[in-house]
């Protein structure tokens, strides 16, 4: 008794077919852009090797999170004080030393900074100082058919046995009538 794998084998053919139209989504995080509100350069030089920097009044919205750097590109230690103002007065003062010095600036609202410092080593440098924050972005998606050429060998698999289990039965079929 011979068995019949013809319908076994579109089956197969089927399912490839299926396979290679399985798609698979993908979401892909980018990386926040960094915005640039202000930025300023200036040499600090005699006679204290200071530097100065006022941006003036900034307007910080809800979920920016923007921060202050400061920095110079040379090796050397920064004295850097931040003072921070709001329309009612002083918010707060601080002083760190370090290249870069870094601070995040607080909350929404309307804020008038000035930055001063000196340079520890007493050396005519360059400093540069900037207002930045970052903005997230809206993640990516993308289609792919990991399946796809698995798909397309069951297929191929599952035509070929159709037509070879056919094309038997067929000359089996004519054999008998002969």
């Amino acid at each position: 008794m011979k068995r019949n794998y013809l319908s076994i084998s579109i089956v197969v053919a089927v399912i490839g077919i299926a396979f290679i139209m399985l798609p698979e989504r993908f979401e892909m995080h980018i990386a926040p852009e960094l915005v640039t509100v202000w930025e300023g350069m200036t040499t600090a030089g005699t006679p204290f090797y200071g530097f100065s920097f006022n941006p003036g009044p900034k307007t910080i919205d809800d979920g920016m999170n923007p921060y202050v750097s400061v920095w110079s590109t040379e090796a050397v230690t920064l004295n850097t004080t931040f003072t921070i103002r709001e329309e009612e007065g002083t918010l707060f003062v601080l002083n760190i030393t370090d290249n870069p010095s870094m601070l995040p600036l607080p909350g929404e609202g309307v804020f008038d900074l000035e930055i001063e410092g000196n340079v520890l080593e007493e050396t005519g440098v360059e400093v540069q100082a900037g207002i930045y924050f970052l903005r997230p972005q809206q993640p990516e998606y993308f289609t792919y058919y990991l399946y796809m050429y698995f798909g397309y060998g069951m297929t191929v698999i599952g035509v070929l046995a159709s037509l070879i289990f056919y094309i038997r039965t067929r000359q089996s079929s004519e054999e008998i009538r002969v």
